[in-house]
């Protein structure tokens, strides 16, 4: 157990200092990761379930409390990698990440 909280304390996230050298790494890593992944799922799913895939995603990160910038940036590579346009994308997200009682007052004024 030692072991790994010495590994988890060098290698945390909270240890490499936003905008160095080695968090633009690890984040143009991710990036690549994330491109990899997607363009496997490019070959396999039809745009449809791209979409929902990407909605999925959505509301999953928009579950917690606060929505990060890497999340926010996380999601739209995601939706670039799926050919899900920008008007898409905000639809989707603005429609999933807005709170329920705005819709409710939408639909009252309709």
């Amino acid at each position: 157990m030692k072991m790994f909280e010495e590994y988890l304390a060098q290698y945390s996230s909270e240890r490499i200092t936003k905008g160095s050298i080695r968090d633009r790494k690890r984040t143009s890593l991710n990036a690549m990761r994330i491109l990899a992944i997607c363009e496997k799922i490019n070959e396999e799913l039809q745009q449809k379930s791209k979409v929902f895939l990407l909605a999925k995603l959505i509301d999953y990160i928009s579950f917690g409390e606060e929505i990060t910038e890497n999340e926010l940036d996380f999601l739209r590579t995601v939706a670039d990698a799926f050919f899900i346009t920008g008007s898409e994308y905000q639809d989707i997200s603005g429609f999933i990440m807005v709170p329920e009682l705005k819709y409710q007052e939408k639909r009252i004024c309709l």
